[in-house]
């Protein structure tokens, strides 16, 4: 685990009146914080996750998300499943800030994509996108989107400064459900100190 010396305490980064207070990174997957008298991990990824989920279930509802496009149309080719999802969820990938060219056979162009994903991770994102609605989400949420936000999430094995650490538990409890991710996979793991105390027989 990185250790930061002498860490602040973010006041920003409040839940009813309860500071949170960063301490590491471990295994460049994992925040490592104090909050309420809690020692707590944040999965990274999965809090990643929920924040663009939040922001970008947002943007569609406002009509607002960012596209950009590729230096030139990126070749896609999907599985006869995925095509035929293509039309049925061609509303929802437009409001998500593709602009799609079916081809022949199932091959597909990408003229543009959202802006928060990397040109690397568009193909798998569109691929999470069209897939089938049976899989597993949070109620009341969209998979296609969920999808994206997925992809566009920050890594696993990704270390992270202090500053960007700060921001992304900031943005995780400013959300209505930092505890999950839209997938319904835990976000943070709380360890309190009783728990902690009786591991080491203190109690």
């Amino acid at each position: 685990m990185r250790v930061l010396e002498n860490p602040p305490l973010f006041a920003a980064t409040e839940l009813g009146g309860r500071n949170l207070r960063v301490l590491g990174q471990y295994r460049n997957a994992y925040i490592v914080a104090e909050k309420a008298g809690e020692l707590i991990l944040i999965d990274q990824h999965n809090a990643h996750e929920r924040v663009i989920y939040d922001r970008l279930r947002r943007q569609v509802g406002e009509r607002r998300v960012e596209s950009a496009s590729p230096l030139f149309p990126m070749l896609i080719d999907l599985s006869a499943t995925e095509r035929e999802l293509l039309e049925e969820k061609a509303d929802i990938l437009a409001e998500l800030g593709f602009e799609l060219e079916p081809l022949g056979g199932v091959s597909v162009a990408v003229r543009r994509y959202p802006r928060l994903l990397a040109e690397a991770d568009v193909a798998d994102a569109l691929r999470e996108a069209l897939e089938p609605d049976e899989k597993e989400v949070e109620s009341g949420g969209d998979l296609s989107l969920a999808g994206v936000a997925c992809k566009a999430a920050i890594k696993v094995n990704q270390a992270l400064s202090l500053e960007e650490m700060q921001r992304l538990a900031d943005d995780l409890y400013a959300c209505e459900n930092p505890e999950f991710c839209p997938h319904r996979r835990p976000i943070v793991v709380h360890i309190t100190l009783e728990e902690i105390e009786k591991r080491v027989r203190r109690r």
